[in-house]
């Protein structure tokens, strides 16, 4: 059996969603050490994310997957991530200070490229 690009990007998950909850399970402080590690330069951290999305997008987009189908992909991953989040938002919101949040430049490029997926999505969806 050949494991193509999209059957790859799965089985990574897979087997890092399983390690993640089997570490949850034996050791739940166990996995924040390197949570904790990842995310200490949080601009480092903010650049690499951005880097493998950007890889994870082109290896997507080459595989046949379309910017709608990854935009519907993205919503369901919110949605999960939204729910997992849901205990924790107060606490994220009192900690959080806007006027920090807009001066970060990886935020604005974040911003950016969303809407640059957004206007894709629309003119694949209606032109």
């Amino acid at each position: 059996m050949t494991l193509g690009t999209l059957e790859i990007i799965s089985l990574i998950v897979i087997i890092l969603v399983f390690l993640k909850l089997i570490m949850l399970l034996i050791a739940p402080k166990a996995w924040f050490k390197p949570a904790e590690k990842m995310f200490k330069n949080v601009m480092l951290a903010q650049i690499v994310c951005l880097i493998l999305a950007g890889i994870l997008f082109y290896f997507l987009y080459t595989a046949g997957v379309t910017v709608v189908q990854i935009l519907a992909i993205m919503l369901l991953m919110s949605m999960l991530l939204g729910a997992g989040l849901a205990p924790y938002v107060t606490k994220m919101i009192k900690e959080m200070n806007p006027k920090e949040i807009l001066k970060s430049h990886l935020n604005w490029l974040l911003a950016l490229v969303w809407l640059a997926l957004l206007i894709w999505g629309v003119k694949e969806i209606f032109f």
